[in-house]
């Protein structure tokens, strides 16, 4: 009986060892097959990759380089403006004129402002010259020498004559000729004095106190003589500064500033008697510079 159970329980150790021996390895063998399979799958996916690296490079080595257009040059333009031209100016006055210059460090042989009575409108091209304008008259300073740029500059001119003039600034530069937008500007008269009858009788009795008004006005300055003058004679029309009253058939009539110093402008009040019945023609006189200024003709009925 001993034996017998001793028997059976070294069997039944022995069928217990070889069970867990069988189970490792079925454990050993899953592992390395999962390993395997896992090893498989990312080599196919490196294979992949491998693969598609050298399509990429296959394409780019048979692909044409992309050509890189060839950058465009900034150009830098040339510019001519003018900033003052002159104002308030009368004839025969110091007038001034400033322009400018703009653009890329230059020097330039020649620019001048261009003007005249006559404009020349319109957008002046490269191709124009200032003899191909209407302008008659131009600054001197700036038209021959060298002139580095960009610049401002400054001429000036005696105007001569009242008038509006039209004027552009005008540079060479390079072989070009550049002109900036037209403007205008008014030279006015030199202020003269003047002189009129303000008031006075237009019928009066004879020998009656006839009262006259006049005045003189213009550039301030100083005179010791005017007079209200008058004839049964008419000499119409305008007088000039040349005519004196001794070529005139008029005799003085109102005799209060023939002596002393007057300051004009001024309105001066004097009374006169009409000497004779009829129609007198009187009119204003005063000698300025020793020039003689004379007013309209106006008419009095004495009766």
């Amino acid at each position: 009986m001993y034996n017998s159970s001793s028997q059976m329980k070294l069997i039944n150790k022995y069928a217990l060892f070889f069970f867990f021996i069988f189970l490792l390895v079925i454990l050993i063998l899953s592992s390395a097959f999962y390993i395997t399979r896992h090893d498989r799958q990312k080599a196919e996916i490196i294979s992949q990759a491998v693969e598609n690296i050298r399509g990429v490079a296959a394409s780019i080595l048979v692909s044409p380089t992309p050509s890189i257009p060839a950058p465009t040059p900034t150009i830098f333009e040339y510019t001519i403006g003018i900033v003052n031209l002159p104002a308030d100016v009368i004839e025969r006055g110091f007038a001034t004129f400033t322009w400018n210059i703009n653009g890329p460090p230059t020097t330039i042989k020649s620019t001048s402002v261009y003007f005249g009575q006559q404009s020349t409108p319109g957008n002046l091209t490269k191709d124009i010259l200032p003899q191909n304008t209407k302008y008659s008259q131009s600054l001197k300073e700036f038209q021959s020498g060298n002139f580095a740029v960009p610049l401002v500059f400054v001429g000036n001119q005696t105007l001569t004559k009242a008038a509006t003039y039209f004027a552009r600034a005008y540079a060479q530069i390079n072989g070009n000729n550049y002109w900036s937008d037209e403007k205008s500007f008014t030279v006015k008269e030199i202020p003269k004095n003047e002189i009129r009858i303000v008031n006075y009788p237009g019928h009066v009795k004879l020998n009656d106190n006839s009262t006259f008004t006049w005045e003189i006005t213009g550039p301030a300055t100083t005179i010791g003589y005017t007079v209200i003058v008058g004839s049964k004679e008419s000499k119409s029309g305008m007088l000039d500064e040349t005519v004196g009253l001794e070529k005139t058939p008029y005799k003085v009539l109102v005799k209060d500033f023939t002596n002393g110093t007057y300051q004009i402008p001024l309105t001066y009040v004097g009374n006169a008697v009409m000497p004779e019945y009829g129609i007198f023609y009187v009119r204003a006189l005063a000698l300025i510079n020793d020039k003689n200024l004379w007013s309209d003709e106006k008419t009095v009925s004495v009766e």
